[in-house]
């Protein structure tokens, strides 16, 4: 389980380095006054990683029903229930309450009354001329920009602790064979 949700988000932490950039050079564009290019379109298809982390828990929900003394490691009981009581649950309350309300309050207006898509299906503005001159848009942005480098802080964090967990568990796997 805990691997799994390793690479879960590190998948998720991937997305949210390519909106940050996509953010980056379309924000680039926006404050130079430079003309819309084909090349800003894989910018704007990347322009809000919209991700909903899934926490694998069988395991961890199988330890507790059991009872969690079945682990003898004191450290290791409190190392595995701090990743799934706090880490976990803060990491999907923050995705909850900052990038869905974000997208709900900014992006999806944005993306509605703003952008259009191309023959390929993929969002460009409909004017981008007009689209940069928007306060709102270059604020949305730049949002998108900070909250995506928080998660990504804090994803780095959270792949630290649930590592350390896993390497305390094949130490402890190891000691007892």
């Amino acid at each position: 389980d805990l691997d799994q949700c390793y690479e879960d988000i590190k998948a998720d932490s991937a997305g949210f380095h390519r909106s940050k950039r996509a953010n980056d050079i379309i924000l680039h564009h926006m404050q130079n006054n430079l003309p819309y290019h084909d090349s800003l379109i894989p910018g704007f298809r990347n322009l809000y990683h919209f991700a909903t982390f899934s926490i694998v828990r069988t395991t961890y929900d199988n330890i507790s029903q059991t009872g969690a003394n079945i682990i003898s490691n004191d450290s290791m009981r409190l190392m595995i229930s701090g990743i799934y009581d706090r880490w976990m649950n803060l990491y999907k309350e923050l995705e909850e309450r900052y990038l869905e309300e974000h997208y709900t309050s900014f992006i999806h207006p944005m993306t509605m009354s703003q952008l259009k898509l191309n023959e390929n299906n993929v969002s460009i503005p409909r004017d981008f001329e007009a689209f940069g001159k928007s306060n709102t848009n270059i604020q949305a942005m730049k949002f998108s920009q900070n909250m995506f480098q928080q998660m990504m802080n804090y994803q780095h964090t959270l792949m630290n602790e649930i590592q350390k967990v896993i390497d305390e568990i094949d130490m402890e796997i190891e000691r007892l064979r």
